[in-house]
């Protein structure tokens, strides 16, 4: 979850350090303001690539696949 005042350093500072891992391939950011998603996914090169936001957002990971509406479903958030 990505609180207001939290953003810049989750952005920023906490996945410096997340990109660190090398297991880690893939990175959420779930906005508490609105309706958004920012999803980071590691390229087979090692590059951090930020996904379409108009996309579902595509786990790898744990092969889920889930839409920004089902994500906000039961809030009262708007996009």
């Amino acid at each position: 979850m990505l609180s207001p005042s939290a953003a810049r350093f989750d952005r920023t500072a906490k996945f410096a350090d997340y990109r660190t891992i090398p297991s880690l391939t893939e990175y959420v950011l779930v906005s508490t303001d609105c309706q958004a998603i920012e999803l980071f996914q590691k390229s087979d090169r090692g590059e951090w690539q930020l996904a379409n936001p108009s996309d579902p957002v595509q786990l790898i990971s744990v092969n889920a696949s889930i839409s920004i509406a089902e994500i906000y479903e039961d809030t009262d958030l708007v996009g």
